[in-house]
């Protein structure tokens, strides 16, 4: 069942505020029956595992695979990991990284402190919350009553944007090959790196379509190299599918993930195995547009479904 997960970051401080989340999920739920359920994610969900630094463990079994993340802070931090000043900190920096600042939903709670409160924690906490006045909006509360009625509206907001494939994932920068990789590389520069065709599925069809155009009207020819510029393209357009598919596809039928890892495994059939060279290098486009359609007429049925168009 397809499903929205959203995950809760947190010290041990706010533990009304973290059930209050899974209330808030279980009413979005009834009141939008006909959409991708919200699915409360936290770390006393995680499986036991060895082999790393337990945050570590927990980011990749619960950050890795949540859509949006809600992270609520009141009289401490938390824990430093090896990473941030503290796992709560890491979580929001790991999502922020890997799904997009647009995804995190951070509240401050304002009621009075503990009278137990550790100086230099709260000063650690005041530092964070300082730091995060220059990268965004957050929200303050008192009560949870108020938490719950706030965050309420806010996923609401959230969960339909990501619908509307309105959250794209961050694009991550290429990472440069060692240097006796490089000096394997083509004599044709535009080979050395992937060519970047988006993060959401509308932007990569129109690219990919606009490329197609540009070499469709290329007037005939037989040189290698645009049958190798023609495979490394294809092999762009299904990385950037297949990343798409990996960390932004949940809102998605089934039907239309399979129609989707299609059209990559095809790309990628194209890139590996193209034919006789000699050939007029239109005839290799040929199978490159008729995907770039397939790609087009598949986001269109989507988007018809979901009642954008």
């Amino acid at each position: 069942m397809k499903r929205i997960t959203v995950a809760v970051a947190s010290p041990s401080d706010v533990p009304n505020e973290r059930e209050a989340v899974g209330r808030v999920c279980q009413k979005w739920n009834v009141d939008n029956h006909e959409l991708p359920p919200l699915v409360q994610q936290m770390w006393e969900y995680a499986t036991p595992e060895l082999g790393g630094h337990p945050q570590t463990i927990l980011n990749k079994q619960i950050i890795a695979r949540s859509d949006l993340l809600v992270a609520v802070l009141h009289s401490k931090l938390g824990t430093p990991t090896p990473n941030a000043s503290s796992g709560t900190v890491e979580e929001i920096e790991e999502f922020i990284a890997t799904k997009g600042a647009g995804r995190v939903l951070l509240y401050f709670c304002k009621r009075p402190l503990p009278n137990d409160i550790d100086p230099a924690e709260l000063m650690r906490l005041n530092a964070f919350k300082k730091s995060m006045q220059s990268k965004g909006l957050f929200k303050e509360f008192t009560t949870t009553s108020e938490f719950e009625g706030e965050l309420y509206r806010h996923l609401d907001v959230k969960a339909h944007e990501l619908l509307e494939n309105r959250l794209p994932l961050p694009i991550k920068p290429a990472e440069k090959k060692p240097e006796r990789e490089d000096k394997k590389l083509p004599a044709d520069k535009r080979l050395h790196k992937l060519i970047e065709f988006g993060s959401d599925l509308e932007t990569i069809a129109n690219r990919f379509q606009t490329r197609m155009d540009e070499f469709n009207a290329i007037d005939g020819c037989t040189n290698d190299k645009f049958y190798a510029l023609g495979g490394h393209v294809y092999t762009s357009v299904a990385t950037c599918l297949d990343r798409y598919l990996t960390h932004g596809a949940g809102h998605l039928e089934p039907q239309d993930v399979k129609v989707l890892e299609n059209i990559s495994s095809n790309l990628k059939h194209l890139a590996a195995n193209y034919e006789n060279p000699s050939n007029d290098f239109r005839d290799y486009w040929k199978e490159g547009t008729k995907a770039a359609r397939d790609l087009k007429s598949q986001i269109a049925h989507i988007q018809r479904r979901s009642g954008r168009l």
